[in-house]
């Protein structure tokens, strides 16, 4: 689906992204942070594991490393806004706007 809808960035995975995020804001014990974390793991996997299985040259693997690391950012982006959206949402209906 991510690369699918690459040239759509407000479509499917941009709401997939934000209802992923609305979702994991209602996880009890769940932090934004976490996903800091699952984008480091993310970004540890592809320099560890998968570049390495690429057929390219060194200045295309440093155009394929920028282009997964754009859509990364681009996730985690969605990921926060989804989450945040919510908990903002929660704050205002409890009136606890801190």
């Amino acid at each position: 689906m991510a690369v699918e809808s690459l040239d759509d960035w407000d479509g499917d995975l941009t709401a997939t992204l934000l209802q992923l995020g609305r979702m994991h804001s209602e996880t009890e014990g769940f932090t934004v942070q976490n996903f800091e974390i699952f984008a480091e793991s993310l970004f540890h996997v592809w320099e560890t594991r998968l570049e390495c299985c690429l057929d390219v040259t060194n200045t295309s693997l440093s155009e394929v490393n920028h282009a997964w690391e754009i859509l990364f950012i681009f996730m985690m982006m969605k990921l926060r806004d989804g989450y945040h959206s919510t908990k903002e949402a929660t704050a205002r209906c409890s009136g606890d706007m801190s």
